[in-house]
């Protein structure tokens, strides 16, 4: 399990390394302005991410 960033850079949501090297781009659609703290992780299935949302109920955009 390897820690991971959750970002925007621009519009589009990214995962980004620890040492912010660009991934990809996440296929949710994250809050921008979100208030809480977000637990990136890789997942048990390649090409996936963990996260895990700590804060108000505004991590997803509806």
């Amino acid at each position: 399990m390897l820690a991971l960033r959750a970002h925007h850079i621009g519009s589009q949501p990214v995962v980004l390394s620890a040492t912010g090297e660009r991934l990809g781009n996440l296929v949710v659609p994250l809050n921008p302005t979100r208030r809480g703290l977000i637990r990136a992780t890789t997942a048990a299935k390649a090409a996936r991410v963990d996260l895990r949302y700590l804060g108000p109920d505004d991590l997803w955009i509806t």
